[in-house]
């Protein structure tokens, strides 16, 4: 009986750092959003998650290209992956074609800190930084998060501003 109970302890353990991953994972996979302006389509955003055994692999593409009068005024291309490991992440590589800026980033756990490199640069950042790829609810809660476009930290705060209705 101890050793059941013991077994059953180790498993709820074992899923616990999952849940805030889990959370913003839907049931199918694959979250998918137009990106629009004024009301017209000018791109595209699919995040993608995929589970291994102890990891979970999130693949994300977004896309904009915005022309006035079919004249490109701004484009936009990003593709990355991350990789995370008992809800803590440990890999990610991202390339990033910003309205003609290229930035190509690349971070990985070293120890209890992070390796990050934005096109060859390397620089050691804290392990607590969270990747700004819009489906992890840690990114609320963090105070640092990186910008995975450009290789960018920023400082945020969450602050309760009430409520307000947003008519779609």
């Amino acid at each position: 009986m101890l050793k059941r109970l013991n077994k059953v302890v180790l498993c709820i353990l074992m899923l616990l750092p999952q849940a805030g991953i889990a959370a913003g994972v839907p049931s199918n996979g694959i979250l998918d959003f137009v990106i629009l302006r004024n009301g017209s389509e000018i791109g595209h955003h699919v995040i993608r998650f995929e589970k291994l055994a102890d990891s979970v692999i999130v693949r994300i593409e977004a896309q904009v290209d915005y022309r006035i009068a079919f004249i490109p005024f701004y484009t936009f291309r990003h593709v990355s992956r991350e990789v995370w490991r008992g809800g803590q992440l440990i890999d990610m590589t991202a390339e990033t074609n910003d309205n003609g800026d290229d930035f190509s980033i690349n971070v990985k756990a070293e120890g209890d800190a992070f390796r990050l490199s934005v096109n060859g640069v390397e620089t050691p950042i804290d392990a607590g930084v969270i990747p700004a790829s819009l489906w992890n609810i840690a990114l609320v809660e963090s105070g640092k998060i990186l910008d995975p476009a450009d290789g960018k930290l920023m400082q945020v705060a969450i602050r309760n501003s009430g409520e307000e209705v947003i008519n779609v």
